[in-house]
Parts: C-alpha cells; structure tokens; sequence
C-alpha cells in the first residue's frame, strides 16, 4: 500500500486550500455562475491523497467560502440562497467523506490481492508484481538481472 509522506500531505492541504480560496473569488467576481463543481475538485484531491481529515477542513474552508461570495454578492432571494449553500456544504462534505472512504477500500482490496489472509505472506500476484518491478529496475539502470551488487526492490 501506498503512504504518503507528511510533507507531501501538507503540500496537497495547501494547494487545495489555494485552489478554494481562488474558487472563493472567482465565485464572488463572477456573480451568480456556479462554479461548485470546482469546489468538488479541490475536495476530491486531499480527500483521496491525503485523507479524511484533510478532505473535510477543505470542505468547511469551501463551505466557507461559499458563504461568505453569498454574502457579499446582493441577491435577490436571501432565503433560496442559504438553502442552496446549505445544500452545497452538505454535498461538499459528502463527497470528501465519501472519496476518502473509497480510498481505504481501495487500499484494503490491493492488500488483499498481494497478501494472504492467514500467514500474511505475499501471494502469487505479489510475486509477479515484485518480479516486474525488478526486471524493470534492471533494464532501466541497463544492468543484466543476476548483477553482483543486486536489487533492493523491498516494498512496504
């Protein structure tokens, strides 16, 4: 299974919550366009990299955002539009919550398919999946296989 180092999780927080706050203005300058969409976007990259928790601060800074381009922009209907937002967080939200929950699933499923349940052990799959990536490392550094200062293609 893949992790990602803290740095990298930050760096994903940050370039999301940029993205958000980009939207945020873009939001309020273009007046009634709806430019959620984007916001689902900007959700969806640290929900599944980075995690549920960072998926959901990305969210309520959208959910926020979204608030405060409402309020700024005079509208005719004030009641309609914090339905909408209202709406819009909750969908904002879910949609975190839901690509991260995907993500562990997906997670557990590749473990599944290269491990075994009861010793642990990689299985079949995994060997082929480790042999590849050796016979790659070697014709990539243009090394014959059996070479004397041999492979680390150690995962985990």
């Amino acid at each position: 299974m893949r992790d990602y180092s803290q740095n990298m999780k930050l760096a994903i927080l940050a370039t999301s919550v940029l993205a958000v706050i980009l939207v945020s203005f873009l939001s309020y300058y273009t007046g009634d366009i709806s430019l959620e969409i984007i916001y689902a976007l900007a959700i969806l990259l640290p929900s599944w990299y980075a995690g549920r928790l960072q998926g959901i601060i990305v969210a309520i800074l959208a959910g926020a955002g979204i608030i405060l381009s409402y309020y700024f922009f005079n509208a005719q209907s004030m009641a309609m539009h914090y339905v909408n937002m209202g709406l819009e967080i909750v969908v904002l939200t879910t949609i975190s919550i839901l690509t991260s929950a995907l993500r562990e699933h997906h997670l557990k499923a590749e473990y599944m398919a290269s491990y075994d349940m009861l010793t642990g052990l990689n299985n079949r799959n995994s060997f082929f999946l480790l042999s590849q990536q050796i016979l790659h490392e070697a014709s990539r550094h243009k090394r014959p296989f059996n070479d004397s200062e041999g492979f680390s293609c150690v995962t985990g």
